[in-house]
């Protein structure tokens, strides 16, 4: 999409088309409905002008991708699908030699990480926690008697600290890191990389953390994508000296403040989980400094304690509308 937004016309115009039609044909694929005459004919051609282009990029060769580590976007794994490379998402952790569940070739489902693998069980406690039991489960922490009694259960089902439920398909569906819900002042639960993962997908913003537990509202460090913030700030005219002076001009806090308030609209946020305020931070979370992870997930206490001050300032006043 941002390479189709540098292209002149008609090139955009045939690459945006493009990228719907291969949504379309997505949705159908992934909701289990064929594919009318019509639309197979757009994508036909849409394939000759575009896909291949995406197809050859990579290769040309690439017949599959597996994600982990991380929520994979729906809407990414639908359309990498419907133009013929499919995006597989696998779940497990370390102490599961790292597999669970895994998509499977022509049974993939976008938003979910698929079937048990072979010799594996899982289970969905009361309070929605995966638990897991199998041969390639781990026997405990190192010299740590404590962690793995905390680690498994009465029964010996090890607790994963996901939170999960299983679809009408038999997909196993993530919804959060048990640690990491937000529970409201109002008492809603909110799963913040659910949110989280909406934003990013804005090409002007690379990370997003929520914060909120036990609060009014929610609010947000937000990370920008620099290389498009200053592609904007030369097509309006801001001068800046740094990302520091960037990110603390009332034009650009304008244009965070609308993109993610048109985030929540497209995709229908209920009030609740909306981001009422943010602080825009002027760099990438660091691994070096701790915020993030060698495969870089976000540290949320570490990340939470450095910033603690100014989120909590973002609560005084006026109570975020």
């Amino acid at each position: 999409q941002a390479k189709a937004m540098e292209e002149k016309f008609p090139k955009k115009q045939i690459a945006f088309w493009a990228i719907d039609v291969a949504t379309k044909v997505g949705d159908r694929i992934d909701a289990r409905k064929p594919v009318g005459c019509l639309l197979k004919a757009k994508f036909n051609l849409a394939d000759k002008l575009v896909y291949s282009k995406i197809r050859q990029k990579f290769g040309g060769r690439i017949r599959i991708f597996v994600s982990g580590g991380a929520p994979l976007a729906p809407e990414l794994a639908k359309f990498f699908c419907a133009i013929g490379i499919p995006i597989y998402e696998g779940y497990g952790l370390t102490e599961t030699s790292p597999i669970i569940t895994a998509n499977q070739p022509g049974r993939q489902k976008a938003g979910a990480v698929g079937f048990v693998v072979p010799g594996v069980q899982i289970k969905i406690a009361v309070d929605g926690e995966i638990a897991a039991k199998g041969p390639n489960v781990f026997k405990g922490y190192y010299e740590d008697e404590a962690s793995t009694k905390a680690a498994f259960d009465e029964d010996g089902w090890f607790l994963t600290g996901d939170i999960g439920r299983i679809d009408g398909e038999g997909n196993l569906v993530i919804t959060d890191r048990k640690k990491d819900l937000l529970v409201t002042a109002g008492g809603k639960n909110i799963a913040p990389q659910k949110v989280e993962n909406i934003l990013k997908m804005d090409k002007f913003i690379e990370e997003v953390m929520l914060y909120g537990d036990k609060k009014k509202f929610i609010a947000a460090l937000v990370v920008p994508d620099f290389d498009w913030l200053e592609k904007y700030a030369a097509h309006k005219g801001i001068e800046y000296k740094g990302h520091s002076d960037l990110v603390k001009n009332p034009k650009i806090v304008d244009l965070i403040s609308r993109r993610i308030k048109a985030a929540h609209k497209e995709n229908h946020i209920p009030k609740y989980e909306e981001v009422k305020k943010f602080i825009l931070l002027d760099h990438r979370f660091s691994q070096s400094d701790g915020e993030v992870t060698p495969t870089l997930k976000m540290r949320r206490k570490n990340i939470t304690d450095k910033y603690k001050d100014q989120l909590e300032k973002l609560y005084e006043g006026d109570g975020g509308e």
